[in-house]
């Protein structure tokens, strides 16, 4: 009996990951309208519990990236902010879930531009930077040049939402810790 020896096929799951790939990549081409059609017809489709949680962050950080370069920051916010609650506690720490984060601290940070600067828009930004940075660390990413790449994009994106609030002295702080804990992790790397 073949049927034992493969599986049945979830066409929802592929019709998903095909969205997904497609609006990714019109989105890397700049083509940012057809991405966005893309990445709706996905994300509609995946309501269905079926899909694996890394298509679902994948799809939701292309998604929100791409509702970033429209600049539509409050739709690609909430759109994470629906997912967020799947990323209880007992979620480990992946490389999407750290992504996923480092875009929300993006998307709050560009919000400034259509928004007045409050103290919850301040304390979203840096629960989103301060998520992204202890994931990629808790992946142990400092090993690896596309982690430190990461991280260090992290604090410099922090640090600069930092100095456009006028806390230039906060953001030197955070650029010299992370300064420093890299040059120990590289002396260790090299004993």
């Amino acid at each position: 009996d073949s049927s034992a020896m493969n599986p049945p096929i979830d066409f929802q799951i592929i019709s998903v990951f095909s969205n997904l790939r497609l609006g990714e990549s019109y989105h890397r081409l700049g083509e940012f309208e057809k991405s966005q059609l893309f990445l709706e017809k996905g994300y509609r489709q995946f309501d269905n519990q079926q899909v694996p949680l890394g298509i679902k962050l994948q799809l939701v950080k292309v998604f929100a990236s791409n509702n970033r370069a429209l600049r539509y920051y409050g739709k690609g916010i909430n759109l994470i902010n629906k997912i967020i609650p799947d990323l209880d506690d007992n979620t480990s720490c992946s490389l999407e879930k750290a992504d996923l984060f480092l875009e929300l601290g993006n998307l709050w940070q560009d919000s400034i531009y259509t928004t007045s600067i409050t103290n919850e828009l301040i304390d979203s930004v840096t629960i989103s930077y301060d998520k992204a940075l202890s994931c990629y660390r808790d992946l142990g990413t400092m090993n690896d040049s596309i982690g430190r790449d990461r991280i260090a994009l992290t604090v410099a994106n922090q640090g600069e939402f930092l100095r456009r609030i006028s806390r230039r002295g906060e953001a030197l702080e955070l650029l010299n810790l992370q300064i420093e804990s890299t040059t120990f992790s590289t002396l260790s790397l090299r004993r």
